[in-house]
């Protein structure tokens, strides 16, 4: 296990790293560092070099390859893809926009930086679900993702990508899971990939190789806000509400701040029928990301289900999001939900057909997602998954 500290001083770098065998504990390698914060590219030229030559007799020469190769020689690319990375991972609107202006000049920096590429097909290929249009950013990604694989062709994670895209964009199932299959076969330790595995798998019908998708995913990557968010949200799509409130409250608690956390506890306790405490997850998302309609339409549904139930609630909040632009920014499938859930099933039809010529990717979940429960006896269920081609369910 590497551990290390990390602290700045004006314009000076200190590192602390530390190489032990979990095992026993023993020391396997130990260094300090002070260098000049405009040293950072060599510092971990060496911090490599050092760790896999302890390693080298554990290390294939792939894999020796991979730790050494450092991407850019550019420090100002390099601190612009670090700062990428951290807003790709906070995983909100506004976040992916600072992650895609970073990403963008860290390549005009380094036009020949793959690295950097990749995590911008990374930030297009996970924007969708934040409120972007799939037509505008999926094809995006699978762009740069191709960019990044010709000046690198050993980016495996590039393959998740395009996986995912045909997956979820493109409806070509077999040949996206062609692709994921691949993404991990090249690099069994991309955490990312096995969760974008995970999550379609989970929507797909899948749910016991979702599960162990997830599982492996959090083993390689346990300190991930959105990994572990993801484990709850596949637990939803196979209907198992307990166990997934139990992990949603869990992820909640270990990262408050984390949007989507609150996000699927409020998903879980909605499933579990708990609307009261649905409401007040929603209220923490609406203040962590300062979404004004996102806090009408809570506030809508509060209002409505203090005075009329469950259901009164989702007309107060569909009467609401009419009145909005756009529909308040929810995506089709979102609203056809709240339709499904009233019985309304003309206007469902409707928004999953406007969902399903958008190629929103969550489309593909509809035969999983228990809110759509109620329309499959109609027989516009059966021609809508026919139309998407979605495989059958396991």
């Amino acid at each position: 296990m590497l551990t290390g500290r990390v602290s700045q001083r004006g314009d000076t770098v200190q590192v602390s790293a530390e190489l032990t065998k979990v095992d026993d504990g023993t020391q396997l390698w130990g260094e300090q560092f002070t260098r000049p914060s405009t040293d950072l590219i060599a510092l971990q030229q060496q911090l490599s070099t050092d760790i896999a030559e302890k390693l080298r007799s554990r290390l294939t020469g792939t894999e020796m390859k991979q730790v050494m190769q450092m991407g850019t020689q550019d420090p100002d690319a390099y601190a612009l893809y670090l700062k990428g990375r951290y807003y790709w991972n906070k995983r909100t609107g506004a976040d992916l926009k600072m992650a895609e202006d970073d990403l963008q000049q860290a390549v005009a920096k380094d036009p020949n930086y793959a690295r950097a590429y990749l995590a911008l097909a990374d930030v297009y290929s996970v924007w969708s679900d934040y409120g972007a249009e799939p037509s505008v950013v999926l094809p995006k990604g699978d762009a740069v993702a191709k960019k990044a694989l010709s000046l690198d062709p050993s980016l495996a994670h590039a393959h998740s990508i395009l996986g995912t895209s045909l997956v979820e964009y493109y409806r070509k199932f077999a040949e996206g899971e062609v692709e994921e299959k691949k993404a991990i076969e090249l690099d069994p330790n991309d955490a990312t990939a096995h969760q974008w595995y995970a999550e379609e798998l989970g929507w797909l019908g899948r749910p016991k190789d979702a599960a162990a998708e997830i599982e492996r995913a959090q083993e390689l990557d346990p300190s991930s806000a959105i990994i572990a968010a993801s484990k709850c949200e596949i637990k939803i799509d196979g209907r198992d509400f307990d166990g997934a409130l139990e992990d949603c409250k869990k992820v909640a608690a270990q990262f408050p701040e984390f949007v989507r956390a609150h996000e699927f506890l409020s998903n879980a306790y909605f499933a579990k029928g708990m609307y009261p405490q649905a409401i007040e997850e929603r209220k923490i998302m609406n203040r962590l990301t300062g979404d004004k309609d996102a806090g009408e339409r809570t506030a809508a549904f509060e209002q409505g289900y203090r005075t009329g139930g469950f259901k009164t609630g989702l007309s107060r909040m569909l009467d609401v999001i009419k009145q909005q632009n756009k529909d308040g920014g929810m995506t089709s499938f979102e609203t056809a939900a709240l339709y499904a859930q009233l019985s309304e099933n003309d206007q469902a039809f409707s928004r999953l057909n406007t969902a399903m010529q958008k190629h929103e990717p969550y489309i593909i979940s509809v035969n999983t997602d228990y809110r759509f429960d109620a329309l499959k006896s109609d027989p516009r269920f059966g021609e809508l998954v026919r139309k998407l081609g979605l495989p059958p369910t396991k």
